[in-house]
């Protein structure tokens, strides 16, 4: 595997983004459980979960990272 050196700029760039994603899908996970433990069915299957990572994909996906290190 390659390693990768990225700016101070860009390394919390990337930090931020995952941070957004991560909150994105805890507050998805969160309306789940909360629906199931209504009796409900759940509000977000597994396609809406991949959407969010293809929605992030293109900030801060592997080509991009690699990208923002030799740039």
């Amino acid at each position: 595997m390659e390693q990768v050196n990225l700016n101070e700029g860009s390394y919390a760039f990337v930090l931020a983004q995952v941070a957004l994603l991560n909150c994105e899908v805890a507050g998805m996970q969160a309306e789940n459980q909360h629906r199931m433990n209504c009796g409900l069915a759940i509000a977000y299957g597994s396609d809406e979960f991949a959407g969010v990572r293809q929605q992030y994909e293109g900030l801060i996906g592997s080509n991009e990272i690699l990208q923002m290190a030799r740039g």
